[in-house]
């Protein structure tokens, strides 16, 4: 079945994703309040048995049907294309760990063997760590929920060329052929769920698909048949590795440059820090780094100025020069690229994987 762009979300008509995000927004209204008022409750030390079990179920409810409107906002913002994500490096074994702990509550309530089949190498992504928990723990949750009691719900996760491939297997209802592509689409609920009291609204496995594609990814649900059991698979690129590469970090406030230097040493480079202009020139002629990070803005000699000496040395015509300024521009013809404060690991990948060589730290 073919897909269209990710970025366009679930297939929600614009009517319909504008009417879900209106009510999501005022359910959330009397959700907050709803919310405090448990936890006030709850915090009292002279509560009957009674009145504090029906606290905590209150609660449970309230944080339920918080998710049911979260996940009611998703579906529009996705279909809006107003979702952007938060790319970091990570080990995807670090994200399927923490979804397994969020699922394991609904699994150890219906009595099911959860099992986790992880590597022992790294699976390195370039991705959003908390929509990547939301697509895993959602998966291990429907496979809980949909999966007679005493069941056996599995996650594995195994690198396969230049994939991370990972797999929800359940021994639950099974799909039916017809189904195993309509399950993705919003509001569709699996065969033999609509009675079930945790049915949902159909929307956890579209927002999966969605969530999975904006990550270049793809998502697929596999079934022998009805009362069989399901597999659902996601794939996902993993990341380039890394070249490491010396790199100078040149700014006059030294919070700044320690914490964008402790950044790079996360990454996998080396990094060393200068706090003003003369310094940062000095240093990069006895490190002679791949990578010069210049604050604009320097006591004693201004970035542009060490930048202009370093162009002009031609032992140091290897070195890539970045200007990193909160509202400067940097003059024209001198730096090979410019970021703006505050620099995140996205941008640090960009200017250190471009135009540069495979020389080591």
């Amino acid at each position: 079945m073919p897909h269209s762009d990710p970025t366009a979300g679930p297939a929600v008509p614009r009517a319909c994703d504008d009417r879900l995000a209106e009510v999501a927004h005022e359910l959330r209204n009397p959700l907050a309040p709803i919310r405090t008022a448990v936890e006030t409750i709850l915090a009292s030390p002279d509560l009957s048995p009674t009145v504090r079990h029906a606290g905590e179920v209150i609660g449970r409810q309230a944080r339920h049907l918080g998710r049911l409107v979260d996940d009611l906002l998703d579906v529009a913002r996705i279909a809006r294309g107003q979702v952007r994500l938060s790319h970091e490096h990570l080990d995807l074994r670090t994200v399927l760990a923490d979804a397994v702990e969020a699922a394991r509550p609904p699994c150890d309530a219906r009595g099911h063997t959860l099992t986790v089949e992880l590597p022992a190498d790294p699976l390195p992504l370039d991705a959003d760590p908390d929509r990547l928990r939301q697509v895993f723990a959602n998966l291990l949750t429907n496979a809980a929920k949909y999966t007679p009691d005493g069941g056996r719900v599995t996650l594995s996760a195994v690198a396969v060329g230049g994939s991370a491939v990972v797999r929800v297997c359940d021994t639950g209802l099974g799909l039916p052929a017809d189904q195993r592509e309509r399950v993705f689409a919003p509001f569709t609920q699996l065969a033999g769920g609509r009675d079930r009291a945790a049915g949902g609204l159909g929307i956890g496995l579209a927002l999966v698909r969605s969530l999975v594609e904006l990550h270049a990814g793809t998502v697929t649900a596999a079934s022998p048949g009805v009362g069989c059991g399901s597999t659902f698979t996601v794939t996902l690129p993993l990341a380039a590795a890394t070249v490491a590469r010396r790199v100078l970090v040149v700014d006059d406030h030294p919070d700044a440059a320690d914490s964008l230097a402790g950044l790079l040493r996360l990454m996998g480079h080396t990094a060393d820090v200068a706090t003003d202009g003369p310094g940062g020139l000095a240093a990069v002629r006895a490190l002679r780094p791949d990578v010069l990070l210049l604050d604009l803005n320097l006591p004693g000699l201004g970035g542009a100025e060490v930048a202009a000496a370093v162009r002009a040395d031609p032992t140091l015509a290897g070195v890539r020069l970045v200007a990193v300024s909160g509202n400067s521009q940097p003059p024209a013809g001198v730096f090979d690229a410019c970021l703006t404060k505050p620099v995140g690991p996205a941008d640090l990948r960009q200017v250190l994987g471009e135009g540069l060589g495979e020389r080591g730290a």
